[in-house]
């Protein structure tokens, strides 16, 4: 997939334009218009979620080039319900990553109240909730003395080579 430099194009469209009447010069501003309008959607992040890889829209630099830039996959993970004290792991089946840009969620507790993934307890550190990812795994783990967890979501944001 070939990136455009997210700084040399902006979000946001021109709310008219003036068209020119040569059919040569019309074609030009045309096919201009129609660039603009597909650099200014590509950039804008896609608010989808969904348990398959899709792209985010958003751009970060490339490490290794700075002068292009690397496109961010997101997945989604609904958790199951996750006792106190223990660990849920589940193969995320994300191949390639270089850097994950983003990593949160939350989930619903027996006591029912709702709480972010990770989530820090600034009390008592045995009720805290954490996340990570290994070069296979999501795991989440939930404190020793934290409520059950019922359910959740976890959302990854990351770059691939």
């Amino acid at each position: 997939m070939s990136v455009s430099d997210p700084s040399a194009s902006s979000p946001f469209l021109n709310t008219s334009e003036v068209f020119p009447e040569d059919k040569e010069q019309l074609l030009v501003k045309h096919t201009s218009v129609y660039s603009d309008i597909s650099n200014a959607m590509n950039i804008r992040e896609i608010s989808l979620y969904n348990t398959q890889q899709l792209i985010t829209g958003q751009q970060f630099p490339d490490v290794t080039n700075t002068s292009s830039s690397k496109v961010t996959y997101r997945k989604i993970f609904f958790l199951p319900a996750i006792a106190s004290g223990a660990n849920y792991t589940v193969a995320h089946g994300i191949v390639g990553v270089v850097a994950f840009t983003r990593m949160y969620g939350t989930c619903v507790t027996d006591v029912v109240d709702y709480r972010p993934i990770p989530f820090s307890d600034e009390a008592v550190v045995t009720n805290q909730i954490s996340l990570k990812a290994t070069a296979a795994n999501l795991v989440v783990t939930n404190g020793a003395t934290a409520p059950n967890i019922t359910s959740g979501i976890v959302v990854f944001e990351y770059l691939l080579n």
